[in-house]
């Protein structure tokens, strides 16, 4: 029976409206399963399992199928065909990530790590992909490609971004080496691997075991191992990842074992959950994530929680109502993290915060999802604007998790400018990128006036116009007279042209009398200038 579980704080949170809908459904531990909408939602799952998951929804977050890394099972909680014999594993950390198929429609990507053990007892240790067809079986689903594979050790760690034109990224981490593997799957399939040697090698056991995980702006990649935590740059557009911190975390004196990593919402900061080594507890702990070297990584931890359980942080993970849950192995409850954006403690930890009905228990590992890439929305900077002062450009700033790039290389959200020029803005989030133009004229009171004082009205397209060069004027008027003093032509547009005309008469040869006035947006008074101009055709 399906029960509706009201979390009042998550109503108090941010709006579902923008988030991915495709991670809206968990399914781990033993039997656990919650859906994310306006409420969390309980019922119960087919999956029985120590650690990684992943799950998959469509676009309005009903979920189409979930996997243990090993057997799949669709919307119906039926196991699908060719499937129960994937090669991840119950006790690897991400034992699964789906990613869909671009441009397959119902086609998606199982990738699989195995488990730290199977390196160790001689078993099969590799990280591998296979492929399910929703479209097969009468909309039950099949495995149309099994188990093949990617790396003949790795790690048990795998996660993915969604690139701008709808392929993506998958990375995964070597054994016995300091090799991230990226590969980027397209409608083509998986290209070959990009390789990045950047950290610390992993060569042992304890090692082996650990999240990865991307900011959800695709800048920052954070890697927990057992012995140390490290963050990395990665390029949303090569795919290469390059190295920036690697730190072991000493906490009161005892080193701690880091497990679990999750970037807040905002990508400010980093959680990290782990054990400590002399097995006595459990810890959770925040970082600075845009710390630009270890030692401003290390002055920046916060403890924010403590317990002398075992085991009691598992995985941490950000749902889509922007509150962060942490795995308490072996309980009937997950805790959260309801304020990730915030800074120490105010960030709000609460224990006990969903409670698992129907006897689902939960385990160490959560949900694995693949992280799509932010829908930017048009930006603007403002109307094209004349000012006798400086101006501030203030863009309608509409995207979270974004990079600024103005045309004067500034990086800041505002521009202030004093001078007349054409300025734009760039605003980037995974490789995707919107921009606006503006013309700006700082204080134009210098007026240029240029008036010819002759002109050849004579079809040979030479010189065949009285035309005024003016620009950029809050008032504007010219009047031209014959010799006898009667008005020829006259307009308020310095755009507009004299063809010598007068009643649609032939230009007649002479000197004729102009008048000019205008204003300045600047100027206080009118001013008015004369002159003649001569006809000659």
């Amino acid at each position: 029976m399906q029960k509706i579980f009201f979390l009042f704080l998550v109503c108090l949170n941010l709006s579902l409206s923008g988030q991915n809908p495709t991670n809206s459904v968990w399914n781990f531990g033993n039997n656990c399963r919650l859906k994310f909408s306006a409420t969390v939602e309980q019922s119960l799952s087919q999956i029985s399992t120590n650690e990684g998951t992943s799950s998959i929804c469509d676009s309005l977050g009903n979920l189409l199928f979930y996997t243990d890394g090993v057997t799949v099972w669709n919307n119906q909680d039926l196991v699908i065909d060719g499937s129960g014999s994937l090669s991840g594993s119950f006790s690897s950390t991400q034992s699964a990530l789906i990613v869909p198929y671009p441009k397959h429609e119902g086609q998606y990507y199982i990738f699989t790590t195995s488990s730290a053990e199977y390196i160790f007892n001689g078993e099969y240790s590799g990280a591998a992909y296979s492929i399910l067809d929703l479209n097969l079986n009468g909309g039950q689903g099949q495995i149309t490609a099994l188990n093949i594979e990617l790396i003949d050790t790795t790690c048990e760690k795998i996660t993915g971004i969604e690139t701008c034109n709808g392929d993506y990224w998958i990375i995964a981490h070597e054994f016995n080496s300091s090799n991230f593997l990226v590969w980027k799957l397209t409608e083509a399939g998986l290209e070959y691997p990009k390789i990045s040697n950047a950290g610390m090698p992993i060569t042992t056991r304890a090692n082996i075991i650990g999240n990865l995980q991307l900011s959800h702006g695709g800048k920052r990649l954070a890697s927990a191992n057992r012995s140390r935590i490290e963050l990395f740059n990665f390029n949303q557009v090569t795919g290469e990842i390059t190295d920036n911190i690697f730190e072991e975390i000493i906490l009161n004196n005892d080193t701690v074992m880091p497990y679990g990593v999750c970037f807040s919402p905002n990508d400010s900061l980093l959680y990290v959950t782990g054990i400590k080594s002399d097995y006595s507890g459990s810890v959770l702990i925040q970082y600075n994530a845009n710390a630009a070297n270890s030692y401003i990584f290390r002055s920046s931890q916060i403890l924010i929680k403590e317990t002398n359980e075992f085991k009691y942080m598992g995985d941490i993970e950000l749902s889509p109502n922007g509150i962060i849950y942490i795995a308490a192995s072996s309980k009937n409850y997950l805790n959260s993290i309801n304020n990730p954006n915030v800074t120490g403690i105010n960030c709000n930890f609460i224990e006990e915060s969903i409670l698992l009905d129907n006897g689902c228990l939960c385990k160490s590992g959560l949900h694995n999802g693949i992280t799509l890439k932010k829908k930017l929305k048009p930006i603007s900077i403002g109307e094209d604007t004349v000012s006798c002062t400086q101006v501030t450009l203030v863009p309608n700033l509409n995207n979270d998790n974004t990079e600024y790039l103005w045309s004067t290389g500034d990086s800041s959200e505002t521009l202030a400018v004093n001078t007349s020029n054409d300025y734009w803005l760039m605003v980037y989030n995974i490789g995707c990128s919107v921009s606006d133009t503006v013309k700006v004229v700082i204080n134009p009171n210098t007026i240029n006036l240029k008036i010819p004082n002759v002109f050849t009205p004579n079809g040979d397209s030479i010189n065949d116009y009285f035309d005024v060069e003016i620009k950029d004027l809050a008032e504007f008027k010219i009047s031209v007279f014959n010799r006898w003093g009667f008005e020829v032509f006259k307009t308020d547009s310095p755009i507009d042209r004299w063809n010598g005309r007068f009643n649609d008469n032939e230009p007649i040869d002479g000197v004729y009398f102009w008048e000019c006035i205008y204003k300045g947006f600047c100027d206080e008074i009118t001013k008015i200038k004369k002159g003649t101009v001569t006809i000659i055709k």
